[in-house]
């Protein structure tokens, strides 16, 4: 899971925003991104593999609505249907799963959940 964090973390390439994981910087500028992982579940797919589903959400921060939109369009460029090369793991799928937007004070906040699959061999 450290490794799938890190491939989406060194996928990013927006010189637009900067992104972080779980937590930005107290008094950061806007517009930035943090992502975050949601859930993390793990089924038996076969007798010798897992399958792992992860949710992955990016929240965008801009100080418009219109910035938001066009932000979360570089993240959906990005990470849609893309491939991560995650060692130990067979990378299925990335997919945008849901998306809002919402003003929270004077803050444009843009939340993006990305279902991710994976399969793993058994131990």
């Amino acid at each position: 899971m450290k490794e799938l964090l890190q491939e989406i973390y060194t996928k990013f390439n927006s010189p637009n925003m900067n992104l972080y994981l779980n937590e930005a910087p107290a008094n950061i500028d806007m517009p930035y991104c943090v992502f975050f992982l949601i859930t993390h579940n793990v089924n038996e797919l076969t007798f010798e593999d897992n399958i792992n589903n992860y949710t992955i959400q990016f929240s965008i921060f801009a100080d418009s609505a219109t910035k938001a939109l066009d932000l979360s369009e570089e993240i959906f460029d990005l990470y849609e249907s893309c491939i991560l090369p995650v060692t130990a793991t067979k990378f299925v799928s990335m997919n945008l799963e849901s998306s809002n937007l919402f003003k929270d004070n004077n803050t444009w906040h843009r939340v993006m959940d990305f279902y991710i699959e994976t399969t793993t061999h058994k131990n």
